[in-house]
């Protein structure tokens, strides 16, 4: 893997093939591009890309971002893959990451071929727990108290008691960034599912929560193609704890703009 950090200042990490596919992985809340490579590696016949997004990690700080700037910052990473390589570009987003990449397939479609999104929230949907969190989080907990909450949801008290101390207070100070994509992301619908007209992978767990089967149901109805991939017993983080299962999605991705590519250039006998 090759290591880069972008005009920018978004810290990437980079394996090109020869492939025609390239994919980008896009991570949620409070995770890192690292998250992916488990899965990365299983991808054999594909060139891929996995960044840290801005305000996490070891991408620049600076101004507080939003969730349109994590959507703008995406769209960099792309318009650099497009300008290397005429293949086709995959997208695959794990949680919020999975939102971004919606809005980016909507915002730009000429950039995505191709989407895997993984239980990701829409939290401008009636009754969203991500709506619920965001009135709650941007106003009135401190960005430390949001983001050792969320972490423990994650992975849990004694993961999170397990974590190195440097490791616990970096992510202590992401709390910021974590309460700005609550609220930013939480206005009014950033995105219209009638304008994404790439194949689109939903893949959640067999045995998710009530309000991730609802939303991956309101995509599967509204996207104009959509196939749904379930994973037996999965967290919420199988990109990285269940790296095989996850690859799946990613190839089946793959294959469809494969598919769509030779419907293309195939004749057409009449």
């Amino acid at each position: 893997m090759e290591r880069s950090t972008t005009a920018s200042g978004l810290f990437c990490g980079t394996r090109m093939t020869s492939s025609a596919v390239t994919v980008v992985f896009i991570h949620g809340a409070m995770d890192r591009g690292s998250a992916f490579l488990r899965c990365a590696r299983r991808l054999s016949d594909v060139s891929w890309v996995v960044y840290d997004r801005r305000g996490y990690g070891r991408s620049l700080r600076g101004e507080l971002p939003t969730f349109d700037t994590h959507r703008d910052d995406l769209v960099e990473i792309l318009e650099s893959e497009r300008n290397l390589s005429t293949g086709s570009l995959v997208v695959a987003g794990h949680s919020v990451g999975g939102t971004i990449a919606l809005a980016t397939a909507a915002a730009r479609p000429d950039l995505v071929d191709s989407l895997v999104v993984y239980e990701c929230p829409i939290p401008w949907l009636p009754g969203s727990p991500a709506r619920w969190a965001a009135g709650r989080d941007g106003q009135n907990e401190a960005p430390e108290v949001t983001a050792e909450r969320f972490m423990r949801s994650l992975i849990g008290d004694a993961g999170w008691e397990a974590l190195p101390a440097a490791t616990r207070t970096q992510r202590l100070g992401e709390g910021l960034v974590l309460q700005s994509e609550f609220v930013s992301a939480s206005a009014p619908p950033l995105f219209q599912l009638v304008d994404i007209t790439c194949p689109v992978v939903l893949g959640r767990s067999s045995d998710a929560p009530d309000h991730r089967i609802a939303t991956t149901a309101h995509l599967e109805a509204g996207l104009a193609r959509s196939e749904l991939m379930l994973i037996e017993d999965a967290p919420h983080g199988a990109h990285s704890s269940r790296p095989d299962d996850f690859a799946l999605l990613v190839n089946r991705s793959c294959e469809l703009v494969r598919l769509d590519h030779r419907r293309t250039i195939e004749p057409r006998h009449l």
